[in-house]
């Protein structure tokens, strides 16, 4: 199989397109408008991969319609909407330029007296409009959702009206501060709107994938595992349709079939780009940030490994073409480190990836990779490079639109720090700072990781403290079942406490997990020979 990587956050130019001699399987919706009939059908398709998250096929579409029909008012908001990701990143992503000027051509049209629309086709535009006035912002967020829902209310009937609504009312809540998916008060009354609507429309894209976000949660996950495997074979035209069932298999520990989700997802964007002639950057290479989290905790390194190679190789090729990187140098970066940091957990520590790449550390903005570059330094023994990366991962919490992360950068600096004095072998200095570095993170509702809480129970078994570490492996299980470090973590714990049949018990559960593992991971040894020895008993 070909494999090749990038970027771990798609952008909502990323998507897949389906061979051009074959239709698109995209789902069915029932979005009636004033637009001619043939510009209706491009209409319909170009909507069907929006609910999809394809923004670049639903663009062409949009704008075929437009060209078929160019009085067609709706043509034109759904290409406006196609430059809005409202659930990527914590703020959502957005080309505030690109969709105000499409709005601009709307009103210029409709100047001119060129532009066709019911009182219904007008609200959804009108809607729309606070978005890219307020450039993406959350009070543009939550103005676009009341707005929406209004419209809602005004057209009962209009399945669309309400699951764009339900949308926008996601993607507001998800730049509240501390607003979690888990928050039964925010998704209970949601759900139920869309299971109604999926009740009458069990083959709209839209009801099902949101559905699926909606569960996205450790404690509704068990909902949304169904809709997940139907979306797949609902959407399979979407390289994101063929990705979101791991949005719930990761909440349920079933990491075979987050795999086999983004191996297919990957492949499929993959031909999308190299059957158009789009440079590599336009590849959806979210998947591949879920796949090699899957493989890793498969156990499986040498896949892992394979796929950080590739991605090295694409970079390489990119570049030789002369195209645009985008996010490409950043995910390398991000790759390797969780790379090296699994495989150091599981005992491989003849693994060391020193940093290379030429990197101006002191002028990284947020999101590029600062703590990833200083995590592989403080492992390397970098220390002008960790210090400097430490430093610029503190000063991002100065910026005014991350004051609200607040505790969990300086979570991560102490993290950092952490890992920095475990390599020197200042065992003492690590445990606090990594005990800080958890303290941070549960200050925070939602932290994006918990890689502190992780790091001070390893050291909590290393440094004797077993049964402070089986309490806290216990609680982080919890959270995300079938997580192989952690029954690692109290598989260790509680042979150190000398529960034997514990011990067994849990490495027994690491041996299922790590069934198709590589068979040299040092902790699949440990786990064999300590059942192997204490199993009988």
């Amino acid at each position: 199989m070909y494999w090749a990587c990038g970027p771990a956050e798609h952008s909502p130019d990323q998507a897949q397109e389906s061979p051009p001699d074959q239709p698109l399987l995209l789902g069915r919706i029932d979005f009636p408008t004033s637009g001619a009939p043939a510009a209706q059908e491009e209409f319909d398709l170009g909507v069907l991969a929006l609910h999809s998250f394809w923004y670049e096929e639903a663009r062409d579409h949009f704008r075929k319609a437009r060209e078929l029909d160019p009085g067609f008012a709706m043509a034109y908001w759904g290409e406006a909407m196609t430059h809005d990701a409202p659930l990527q990143g914590t703020r959502g992503v957005q080309d505030s330029k690109a969709g105000q000027a499409i709005l601009d051509q709307l009103d210029e049209r409709q100047a001119q007296g060129k532009l066709q629309w019911t009182a219904r086709e007008q609200g959804f535009v009108d809607a729309l409009r606070p978005l890219y006035r307020e450039r993406g912002s959350p009070k543009g967020r939550r103005a676009f959702a009341a707005a929406m829902e209004q419209l809602a209310a005004r057209y009962p009937d209009d399945d669309e009206a309400v699951i764009f609504a339900a949308l926008a009312r996601m993607s507001a809540a998800r730049v509240q501060r501390g607003f979690t998916w888990a928050d039964s008060a925010f998704v209970e009354p949601l759900a139920a709107i869309l299971e109604e609507v999926y009740q009458r429309r069990p083959e709209h894209p839209g009801v099902v994938h949101y559905l699926i976000h909606v569960y996205d949660s450790r404690t509704f996950a068990h909902r949304g595992l169904d809709l997940a495997r139907f979306y797949a074979r609902l959407a399979p035209a979407s390289s994101h349709a063929l990705h979101m069932p791991s949005h719930i298999f990761r909440w349920l520990g079933m990491w075979e079939e987050m795999a086999a989700s983004n191996e297919d997802s990957y492949v499929a964007t993959v031909q999308w780009q190299e059957r158009t002639g789009r440079p590599l950057y336009k590849r959806d290479f979210h998947s591949i940030d879920w796949l090699l989290d899957a493989y890793l905790k498969l156990g499986r390194l040498q896949d892992a490994q394979g796929l950080i190679d590739e991605f090295d190789a694409v970079a390489r090729e990119a570049r030789r073409r002369g195209e645009k990187l985008d996010l490409i140098p950043y995910n390398a970066i991000m790759f390797k480190s969780r790379y090296q940091r699994v495989a150091l957990a599981v005992g491989r520590t003849d693994v060391r990836l020193p940093v290379t790449e030429e990197i101006d550390v002191a002028s990284m903005r947020p999101g590029q990779g600062a703590r990833f570059i200083g995590y592989r330094a403080a492992v390397a023994g970098q220390d002008s490079l960790f210090r400097l990366s430490v430093k610029r991962v503190r000063a991002y919490s100065r910026i005014p639109t991350l004051r609200r992360f607040e505790n969990y950068l300086q979570a991560v600096a102490h993290y950092l720090d952490a890992v920095h004095a475990r390599a020197r072998g200042d065992a003492a200095a690590a445990l606090e700072s990594a005990r800080r570095a958890m303290e941070g993170e549960r200050r925070e509702k939602a932290p994006p990781d918990i890689l502190g809480s992780e790091l001070y129970a390893e050291l909590l078994v290393e440094q004797g403290h077993a049964q402070e570490a089986r309490s806290l492996f216990a609680q982080l299980l919890e959270m995300r079942p079938q997580d192989p470090l952690y029954v690692l973590g109290l598989a260790r714990a509680e042979a150190a406490l000398g529960s034997e049949g514990e011990a067994v018990r849990f490495y027994r559960e690491l041996l299922d997990i790590w069934r198709n593992a590589d068979a040299d991971l040092p902790a699949l040894k440990e786990a064999q020979d300590y059942v192997q020895q204490h199993g009988a008993q």
